[in-house]
């Protein structure tokens, strides 16, 4: 179960949950599966109420402001440090959170129309699937 009123951040705990149970029940996702997104939405909004500290309590996927589309990138890139080296689960986390704002975003009008940019990079990144691969050190190319 996830209570949407033990987060400073209640609307949008309160957005994603509910997309989180709509979500599994329309696809029929197994229990841990289902563990996974509750384990995902308690990290964000933990993450939120502590990043946006005063805030937080008008933090909705539904309005431009604040703009937490810089909160759920930090979030995302916060997820690698609290996890072995190699391991798959920030990836996992974040690609769960994802498909929740993807599957708010059809639903909630204000998300792709407040004109933040932020909101339209992640909803152009929101396709289900892994958007970074947490596993491997980037590459570098000698310069020319």
């Amino acid at each position: 179960m996830l209570d949407p009123t033990a987060f400073t951040c209640r609307v949008l705990a309160q957005q994603l949950a509910a997309e989180w149970v709509e979500y599994v029940e329309a696809t029929s996702r197994r229990v841990g599966t289902a563990t996974g997104y509750r384990q995902a939405v308690t990290l964000l909004c933990r993450f939120v109420d502590d990043t946006l500290q005063g805030g937080a309590s008008a933090a909705s996927l539904a309005e431009a402001d604040p703009d937490i589309s810089d909160v759920l990138l930090a979030w995302e890139h916060s997820l690698p440090s609290q996890r072995p080296v190699g391991s798959t689960r920030p990836g996992t986390l974040a690609s769960l959170v994802r498909t929740l704002i993807s599957g708010a975003s059809s639903i909630l009008t204000g998300l792709l129309t407040t004109g933040s940019a932020g909101w339209q990079r992640i909803s152009t990144d929101c396709t289900g699937a892994p958007t970074r691969n947490w596993t491997s050190t980037p590459t570098r190319t000698k310069p020319p």
